[in-house]
C-alpha cells in the first residue's frame, strides 16, 4: 500500500513539472534552450532535471545590427508645394559613434526651377531611439545650398544660395549586415535669391524661401 501511495506521488510530482514548466518559459521570456532530462536511479526512483543556458546576446538586438563604423545614405525624397513637386536627391557620409548616435556629411540636388536649383551642402546627425532591427530615430540636417540657374529662358543677372534647415524623424529596417532601408518624413526650407535688371537701370532682388514637406526613402550600407 505504502508503496504504492509513494509510486502514486511520484507520478504526480512528474506531471506537476511537466505542467509547470510551459508556465515558468512564459512567465521568464529570456530563458533560452531550456532541456528536460529524466533519470531512474538503483532504487527505481525517477529524477528530473532543467538544464538551462545562458543566451549570447538580448534578443532586441541582432547579429545584423551594426554597432559603430562609417555608414553611407542614399536616398530620394518628394518636395511638394503649391504648383509642382520637387525630387531631392542626396547622398550622405556618416559615421555611427554608437548603437544609436551617428553624424556626417551629405550633399544633394534639388531641381526647383523656378528659377533656381540648389546643390545643398550639410551636416546630419541622427539619433536611434532603440538598439535593435527596427527602430525609429529623429535627425536633424543644417547647411548651405549653392544656388544652380536652372530656367534658363528666364533673364537672370545673379543669383545666390541660402541657409539650408531640415528636421524630420524616420523609421529604419536593417536586413542582411548592414544593409537598411529607411523612410522618413520632416520639413525641408531651403533660402535663395536672384538678381534681375528691370527699368533704367534698376536691380530688383528677389528672396525665395522653400519651405516643404519633406517625405523620403534611403538605403544605408
Amino acid at each position: 500500500m505504502n508503496s504504492r501511495f509513494y509510486r502514486c506521488c511520484k507520478i504526480s510530482g512528474s506531471v506537476l513539472v511537466l505542467i509547470l514548466l510551459p508556465m515558468l518559459m512564459l512567465a521568464q521570456p529570456e530563458l533560452k534552450n531550456i532541456e528536460l532530462r529524466y533519470a531512474d536511479d538503483s532504487k527505481g526512483d525517477t529524477h528530473i532535471s532543467v538544464d538551462q543556458e545562458s543566451p549570447n546576446e538580448s534578443p532586441s538586438r541582432s547579429a545584423s545590427f551594426s554597432k559603430s563604423g562609417y555608414v553611407n545614405y542614399s536616398g530620394i525624397s518628394l518636395l511638394p508645394g503649391e504648383n509642382s513637386t520637387a525630387v531631392r536627391f542626396q547622398v550622405i557620409n556618416a559615421y555611427r559613434f554608437s548603437e544609436k548616435f551617428s553624424a556626417g556629411l551629405g550633399v544633394g540636388y534639388i531641381p526647383y526651377n523656378d528659377p533656381l536649383g540648389l546643390l545643398p551642402i550639410f551636416l546630419e546627425a541622427r539619433y536611434q531611439f532603440l538598439e535593435s532591427n527596427i527602430s525609429p530615430f529623429a535627425f536633424f540636417r543644417t547647411g548651405y545650398g549653392i544656388s544652380v540657374l536652372a530656367d534658363k529662358d528666364l533673364q537672370v543677372d545673379n543669383h545666390v544660395g541660402g541657409l539650408v534647415l531640415n528636421p524630420g524623424i524616420g523609421v529604419v529596417f536593417h536586413t542582411n549586415g548592414a544593409i537598411g532601408w529607411s523612410f522618413t518624413a520632416g520639413l525641408n526650407i531651403d533660402h535663395a535669391a536672384f538678381d534681375q535688371q528691370r527699368w533704367a537701370g534698376q536691380t530688383v532682388r528677389t528672396k525665395l524661401v522653400y519651405q516643404r514637406l519633406q517625405v523620403g526613402v534611403a538605403l544605408s550600407f
